[in-house]
C-alpha cells in the first residue's frame, strides 16, 4: 500500500512541474510598398526604379518572408521589368536576410539576383559581426 501511495504522489508531483502547453501566436501578415530607385542591371545597362508591393509574414519564431513582386521601369531604355523576388529573415542572436528574386521582361528571364545580409549581436545587445554582400546578377 505505501508503495501506491508513494506511486500516487509522484505523479500528482509530476502533474503540478510540467510546464503547460500554450499555443503559439498566430502568424502576423501584413505588407507595405518599397520603393526601388536606379538599380543598376549590367544585364542590358538599365537604371530600374519603381514601386513594389511586399506582403509579409512573420512566424512566431521571428522567422519572416517577404515575397515581393512588381513593375519597375528600365531607364535609358523604357523597358517594363517584372520582379518576383523572396526575401527570408531569421532572426534570433543574429540577424540573416537571405533573398533571391527573377526579372523578366515581356514574360521573359533577363536575370536571377541574389543577395545577403548577416549580422551577428553578443548578449550585450553589440554588433560583433556584420557581413552585407552585394547583389549578384546571373545574366540570361
Amino acid at each position: 500500500m505505501k508503495t501506491f501511495k508513494f506511486f500516487i504522489v509522484m505523479c500528482f508531483i509530476t502533474v503540478f512541474t510540467l510546464n503547460s502547453v500554450r499555443a503559439q501566436n498566430g502568424v502576423v501578415k501584413d505588407e507595405f510598398t518599397a520603393n526601388i530607385e536606379d538599380l543598376y542591371l549590367p544585364c542590358t545597362g538599365d537604371y530600374l526604379s519603381g514601386t513594389i508591393l511586399v506582403p509579409y509574414k512573420l512566424m512566431p519564431n521571428l522567422f519572416l518572408q517577404q515575397p515581393k513582386e512588381g513593375f519597375l521601369i528600365g531607364r535609358p531604355s523604357g523597358k517594363i521589368y517584372e520582379i518576383k523576388q523572396i526575401v527570408i529573415n531569421s532572426t534570433s542572436k543574429s540577424d540573416n536576410w537571405v533573398s533571391t528574386g527573377i526579372l523578366r521582361v515581356d514574360g521573359k528571364m533577363v536575370a536571377r539576383f541574389k543577395w545577403q545580409y548577416h549580422t551577428t549581436i553578443n548578449a550585450n545587445g553589440d554588433v560583433t559581426a556584420e557581413i552585407a554582400r552585394d547583389m549578384i546578377f546571373d545574366c540570361k
